[in-house]
């Protein structure tokens, strides 16, 4: 085209509307459900610590670990002794009774049961008239009227919220309690849609739940105020709750704000000390100390059950001495705890212990009870690398296909799995050197570390030739970024004969005098990646005992791959050099060497490795001088054990760190010592 005349104008108008209206973006889900505001850091029942109990009718109630949770605090006994009934509604008498047994590892002070005016729970069991008319004391209840308690009532989930948000308001704050940051919040993360008729305290209180995770409401935007509550609900909700509070279980537990972390993680460890009635214990002195393994330490003790003294243990709380009880050692306070931030080194997994006993008293795997968590650095993302789904080799794409632009975050070499991440895209369209739009997009990395962006264009002018060429600059704050823009060019000429691709099939074969086989496997491909059919490739070599000069020509099937094997009848080593042709313009080349068996024997200098076949321990060279077989120049095979010696950088290296080494996409050269029937030894240079 000379220049843009008065229609050549018009369609690049209409062209460009067009593109900009099926610009096509990530679409965004549906909208992310809120989430809890401030969720308890840890738990009043932490996983793995808490017995079963003997409810033998709780099995597959999503609540189930709950309802073993109150068990273990006495703060329910079921309806029997094997028996909690988690279906059924919770009453307001059961209510008082949970929320009671509750008070004392939840540290809220329960004054003397006085009666509170309520003339409708005289028919009660004594504990439940005290625990009824303390709650009222409290202020935890006003009963349903003045006089009224209406005991065998049904909780509903309104009065669910009142009783716990005004228990949590009295309960004292344990370690990563969050009540007094969610009741302060003015701004909550979820207003439901059906609590407009509840009373304001109701209201709060509903809000407040959400934001502690102690409830999530019946759907994303109900909660179903006026709704009964069921046993194993109320299980939930109460365990929850605690969480918030400083009941924890009995004896010595530690817990931690995270399990994992990138870059050098820095977990709070949460220690706590417990009575048998679960009230709190002050002054205990507690040891804690950090094991990080080596490449030669696995574990932090010894075979006597002692800690090992070579540096992978070392003290976290401020004792002196390391896996020993004393005077300088961290001690519970008034509420029984110790808060206690340390760090894990990168890339690295550390086991934090703690425990306790006399001032003194050295650890001992074997007979001294500890608690312990472990925590894990990832190494956090570094890059992006950028590819797309378009067919290996493919130079374009047909208009009305869909390109999905894929980027993965790695640590330079291996893939990170990080989610949140936001990865901007900003697509560029150009008509005719005209561009069209450009637009930016925002992607959130997945739970694999990868953002996805789909792009796609419709053929504006059925009639004539067209091409868009889109250009997706990719950006993720700091990261380096490879290979970036990402070009796609959509299209609708006619299939043409674009790329031709050759491998042989095997890189190297056993010279025999008798006769030895190998083949090759070219395959033609138009500009958009698909296979072209009905095609002549000549196929030719440099080795005369091998394809020769030929040509030696087959036709592309379906899937445009053309094939040709031959035998080569040379006891000699040799490289040949295989060559395929469509046309007088594509051509492609590839090598395969005919190597001959090493014998035992010494590099006299490090030979360049031309193939590295670790799925089969082997390794083909060129040796520069005599060594493994009579004649200097030879393509030698040689064969690797698992019981070999390797080494590199100076150092020894394993058979697994020497494969990878061999993997990598830099030149190899080696030297061996190769004892075919005994130990070689391999240094990688």
């Amino acid at each position: 085209m000379k220049g843009y005349t008065r229609r050549s104008v018009v369609i690049l108008a209409v062209v460009a509307m067009i593109a900009a209206l099926l610009a096509v973006p990530v679409t965004a889900g549906a909208a992310t459900p809120a989430t809890a505001s401030y969720p308890a850091t840890y738990s009043a029942c932490p996983s793995g610590l808490i017995p079963a109990s003997s409810f033998t009718d709780t099995t597959g109630s999503f609540a189930a670990s709950d309802i073993d949770c109150i068990a273990y605090y006495g703060i329910s006994k079921g309806t029997s002794s094997t028996t909690f009934d988690p279906s059924s509604a919770v009453t307001r008498e059961q209510m008082a009774l949970f929320l009671i047994r509750a008070a004392g590892p939840a540290g809220v002070t329960v004054p003397a049961a006085t009666a509170q005016g309520f003339t409708d729970i005289s028919g009660l069991s004594q504990e439940s008239q005290d625990a009824i008319n303390q709650l009222a004391a409290l202020g935890i209840t006003k009963g349903t009227s003045p006089t009224t308690y209406s005991p065998a009532g049904t909780v509903t989930r309104q009065q669910m919220a009142l009783f716990i948000n005004r228990f949590l308001g009295k309960a004292t704050a344990g370690p990563g309690g969050m009540y007094a940051a969610a009741d302060a919040s003015t701004t909550k993360a979820v207003d439901f849609t059906d609590i407009g008729g509840v009373t304001f305290e109701a209201h709060t209180a509903i809000l407040n739940l959400f934001e502690l995770g102690v409830t999530t409401g019946t759907t994303a935007t109900t909660f179903s105020p006026s709704m009964a509550v069921s046993r194993d609900q109320m299980a939930a909700f109460i365990a929850r709750g605690l969480a918030h509070t400083n009941a924890r279980p009995a004896g010595l537990v530690m817990q931690t704000n995270l399990t994992s972390g990138y870059g050098v993680p820095n977990p709070i460890l949460s220690i706590t000390y417990r009575d048998a009635n679960f009230m709190p214990a002050a002054n205990v002195l507690v040891d804690i100390f950090r094991f990080v393994p080596s490449t030669t330490v696995t574990s932090a003790f010894k075979t006597d059950g002692t800690c090992v003294t070579t540096g992978e243990v070392t003290p976290v709380s401020s004792g002196a001495n390391v896996c020993k009880i004393d005077l300088t050692d961290a001690a519970t306070n008034a509420d029984g705890n110790i808060s206690w931030g340390w760090t894990v080194p990168l890339g690295k997994t550390g086991t934090f212990y703690a425990w306790t006993g006399a001032t003194g008293a050295a650890f001992d795997n074997d007979t001294t009870a500890s608690s312990s968590v472990t925590v894990t650095s990832l190494v956090d993302a570094t890059t992006v690398k950028t590819s797309t789904d378009l067919p290996a080799n493919a130079t374009a794409a047909k208009f009305g296909s869909t390109v999905t632009i894929t980027a993965q975050l790695t640590d330079g070499t291996d893939p990170v799995a990080k989610a949140g991440v936001a990865v901007k895209f900003v697509q560029t369209r150009k008509y005719n050197s005209a561009t069209l739009f450009t637009n930016t997009y925002t992607v959130n990395t997945d739970a694999a570390g990868k953002a996805t962006f789909a792009i796609t264009a419709t053929d504006p002018d059925s009639a004539g030739t067209d091409v868009y060429n889109d250009s997706v600059v990719i950006t993720s704050g700091s990261l380096t970024i490879v290979s970036s823009p990402v070009t796609v060019d959509f299209k609708d000429t006619a299939s043409v004969a674009t790329t031709l691709k050759l491998a042989v099939g095997s890189d190297y074969v056993l010279a025999s005098a008798t006769g030895a086989s190998n083949s090759a496997t070219a395959t033609l491909y138009d500009q958009y990646g698909i296979g072209m059919s009905g095609q002549t490739v000549a196929f030719s070599s440099d080795d005369s005992s091998g394809i020769g000069t030929g040509p030696v020509n087959r036709i592309t099937n379906a899937s445009g791959a053309a094939s040709v094997g031959w035998t080569r009848a040379n006891a000699t080593s040799g490289l040949e050099t295989v060559t395929a042709k469509v046309g007088t313009l594509l051509t492609s080349t590839a090598k395969a060497y005919w190597v001959v068996a090493g014998v035992g024997g010494t590099s006299s200098a490090a030979d360049a490795i031309l193939v590295a076949d670790t799925a089969n321990n082997k390794i083909v060279i060129q040796q520069a001088a005599a060594n493994f077989t009579t004649t200097a120049g030879d393509y030698v095979l040689l064969t690797y054990k698992d019981s070999d010696q390797f080494n590199s950088g100076g150092g020894a290296i394993t058979v697994d760190a020497f494969e990878t080494l061999l993997d990598d996409t830099t030149a190899d050269n080696i030297s061996v010592v190769y004892n075919p029937a005994g130990i070689s030894s391999w240094t990688r240079s």
